[in-house]
């Protein structure tokens, strides 16, 4: 496989890490959602001791799992989308979100295993190290239509030629 080939996989391994873990918080908002709605309609309707504690309790376990899911997945799309479109900042992106899939266990640490292999590999180095050579080698594009050529001014300096005149349309 190319450097290429490989980013591009890299990246979709990423997007699809993210997705998979928006789907688990969609799942678990779904199905403890109704829980909750139930201990808050028993907590204010008074019919069990203790309603409100056990719905408080349930809410803040559902806002860090939540919280928790969260973290894994924008980490992944920022560092699936870096990847996709070779971005500078992707590398660092990409070894972020590794490290936090390497939480999830297996197909996390795959990630993670894959993610640091690529990237601290020959190949990824060479990939990202080149793409940096190419970005700062090139020349600074010319700001407000300044240039450091000298000859740049004399090749704008030209004689004014009035625009063709529209035809007529009175006659």
């Amino acid at each position: 496989m190319t450097p290429q080939e490989q980013n591009k996989f890299l990246g979709i391994a990423h997007l699809v890490y993210g997705g998979y873990n928006a789907f688990l918080m969609l799942i678990i908002s779904l199905f403890t959602f109704p829980f909750l709605l139930a201990l808050m309609f028993a907590a204010i309707a008074g019919g069990e001791r203790g309603g409100g504690v056990a719905f408080g309790i349930m809410l803040l376990v559902t806002l860090i799992v939540g919280a928790f899911y969260l973290l894994l997945t924008i980490p992944a799309f920022v560092a699936g989308y870096g990847l996709l479109k070779r971005k500078s900042w992707a590398k660092s992106a990409a070894y972020i979100s590794g490290v936090l899939a390497a939480l999830n266990f297996p197909m996390g640490t795959g990630l993670c295993v894959f993610t640091f292999m690529f990237l601290t590999g020959e190949q990824g180095k060479s990939f990202y190290d080149a793409q940096a050579k190419e970005l700062a080698g090139a020349p600074p594009p010319p700001a407000y239509g300044w240039s450091s050529n000298p000859n740049f001014s004399r090749e704008r300096e030209r004689q004014y030629t009035p625009p063709a005149q529209p035809p007529d349309w009175r006659r």
